[in-house]
């Protein structure tokens, strides 16, 4: 597409500052690499070394090397490109209503412009997911909004090479000279408003991670909603995929076979069922959970 995402190989560095994070840190280590994902431990002088302006107050950190970072507003304009250039038919601010149920399998959407058939449908309506029908039936799961704010710095020199985290937020370093602080996970409904109470805590976080950023002012402040199921999981169909349920602290490696040969609908989010694709989900939703178990837990609940 010509456009760079700024994808950056550096990893991702989770620090300890006391023994509750190092008791949470090795479990993560432990799974991951029963997981077969690379984690290794740095001591604090060794995480100093790495990263000069974390606080002195760290006493070890882990570092995950290939859990690399792309800038979310670049990826996007990238899609959009890329849509264009495949000439896929792109329809916004087109409110889609209910799932079209054809006995046991969905077969599309029906929207304020018409139905829209497709083999296979992708939900991808976020913290909305609840609002869209399963034909004339309410979804048998519950997706709410979790409010998370984030703030935004920005310095003279860039001061850290990679994504940093701390059991109380993270720092992300972009090449543009921003440092981004975030986020708060907040039951707030749909209120995508920043509070002094957020923007504190947020500014917290990252002075707690980085002494070095006292003094320096927020450049930009935002809202988003994220997804969330009732138990934090992500729910998989077989005509339908659905990707609400897992938040960005959620880990989870989850595998779809199959390529869809038939056209697909992508939508901004949700899904489920009438009574039998509904018991087929919860039996996906188990088989989800015994992967989960058997790699060793491939999701680190905060």
């Amino acid at each position: 597409t010509g456009v760079d995402i700024e994808l950056d190989r550096s990893g991702t560095l989770y620090l300890a500052f006391d023994n509750d994070d190092l008791e949470m840190l090795n479990k993560r280590v432990v799974w991951q690499q029963a997981a077969g994902l690379n984690a290794s431990h740095l001591t604090g002088a060794e995480t100093r070394r790495a990263e000069p302006f974390v606080s002195p107050d760290v006493i070890e950190s882990v570092l995950f090397p290939d859990d690399w970072q792309v800038d979310n507003r670049e990826l996007c304009i990238a899609l959009r490109r890329y849509l264009e250039l495949k000439d896929v038919d792109v329809r916004e601010n087109t409110e889609v209503t209910e799932l079209i149920v054809d006995g046991s399998r969905i077969t599309g959407v029906r929207s304020a412009a018409g139905d829209i058939m497709a083999g296979t449908t992708v939900l991808a309506a976020g913290a909305w997911a609840s609002l869209i029908k399963l034909g004339a039936f309410p979804l048998p799961l519950s997706i709410q909004p979790i409010r998370g704010q984030m703030i935004a710095y920005r310095t003279a020199k860039r001061l850290f090479k990679r994504v940093i985290y701390s059991r109380g937020g993270y720092i992300v370093p972009r090449s543009d000279g921003r440092l981004l602080a975030g986020a708060t996970s907040e039951n707030a409904g749909y209120v995508k408003l920043n509070t002094d109470e957020g923007v504190r805590r947020l500014i917290e976080s990252a002075q707690s991670i980085a002494p070095a950023l006292v003094g320096h002012n927020i450049v930009d402040q935002w809202v988003g909603l994220r997804p969330r199921s009732a138990d934090g999981l992500p729910v998989l169909g077989d005509e339908v995929v659905l990707e609400a349920g897992a938040r960005e602290r959620d880990v989870a490696v989850l595998e779809r076979v199959g390529h869809a040969a038939d056209p697909v609908v992508l939508l901004h989010e949700q899904v489920l069922a009438h009574d039998l694709l509904a018991r087929r989900l919860l039996l996906r939703r188990i088989e989800v959970l015994d992967h989960l178990e058997h790699v060793g837990k491939a999701r680190q609940v905060e």
